[in-house]
């Protein structure tokens, strides 16, 4: 090869590897382009995701719970979750979401393009052109943490309902932080106001639900006794508060109605969720 050939072929190179990088060392591969759930998130994501977490992000105002909630202002509507893009992303969305989120954090490495070094002269020789070292970019996605443990046991445990209706366990940690754990996860409330949601990780399988059969309604006696002994259960375990009732009330009819076979699994579930030592 002349010093001509050699030359424009360095050059070549050179154009393609800067055309390759044309957004810096955080480029997608072809197919993939940044997620931009907030501002700097170059997480390399399907075009489809952009455009579904774009209309979240226009979507989120709608989605808090009015007026706040247990988790403060950022509290979502029932229904939703954090999407937890990063770990201040309390955008609310379906759990759908927020698992397609999780995943495309922990696949962003494999998503992004090599970074080309550049051509020495000693990178071309007479045989043609020598193998280049190519450094990799490697994006780390955010941690999502670890909840802390419950202290141990024998230490003074609240137990109730947040303004969702949802059953608690809240415990104080040693350094004057309250531990919240509820049916998806678990919230840290820190002393000065701050919180973090640690969501609970799960594997789930579609299945029908289960349909009792119809009784007559003159045997419809022990239905209602089962159900009025669960909720003794779930008074007792309140201490009485008619306050907590009350929220239990309201959390059960938005997810259960007046069924009383379904009522009879929401309590038992409830009681499941309360009676943790």
């Amino acid at each position: 090869m002349t010093l001509t050939a050699r030359t424009f072929v360095s050059l070549l190179l050179l154009a393609t590897a800067a055309t390759a990088q044309d957004f810096g060392p955080d480029t997608c591969v072809q197919g993939f382009v940044w997620r931009e759930a907030f501002p700097g998130d170059h997480v390399c994501v399907d075009p489809s995701v952009r455009s579904a977490t774009a209309s979240d992000n226009q979507l989120a105002a709608r989605r808090r719970q009015p007026g706040g909630g247990a988790y403060g202002p950022d509290t979502c509507r029932a229904g939703f979750v954090w999407r937890e893009a990063r770990p201040e992303d309390h955008v609310c969305v379906t759990p759908d979401v927020r698992t397609q989120a999780a995943n495309d954090n922990r696949a962003a490495a494999g998503r992004v393009a090599r970074a080309r070094g550049r051509l020495s002269a000693g990178a071309i020789s007479r045989a043609g052109i020598d193998r280049v070292q190519v450094p990799t970019a490697v994006v780390r996605p955010p941690a999502i943490g670890t909840a802390p443990p419950r202290p141990e046991s024998g230490s003074a445990s609240k137990r109730g309902f947040d303004d969702q209706g949802n059953p608690y366990i809240e415990d104080v940690l040693p350094d004057g932080s309250r531990r919240r754990e509820q049916r998806n996860g678990v919230t840290v409330i820190k002393p000065d106001g701050t919180s973090q949601f640690i969501p609970y990780s799960f594997t789930r399988a579609n299945a029908p639900a289960p349909t009792p059969p119809q009784l007559p309604s003159s045997d419809m006696g022990w239905v209602n006794y089962h159900n009025q002994q669960l909720l003794n259960l779930i008074t007792t375990i309140v201490k009485g508060d008619t306050a907590q009732i009350d929220l239990f009330h309201q959390g059960e009819n938005r997810s259960v109605g007046s069924d009383p076979f379904k009522q009879i699994g929401y309590r038992m579930q409830v009681l499941n969720d309360l009676a943790k030592p």
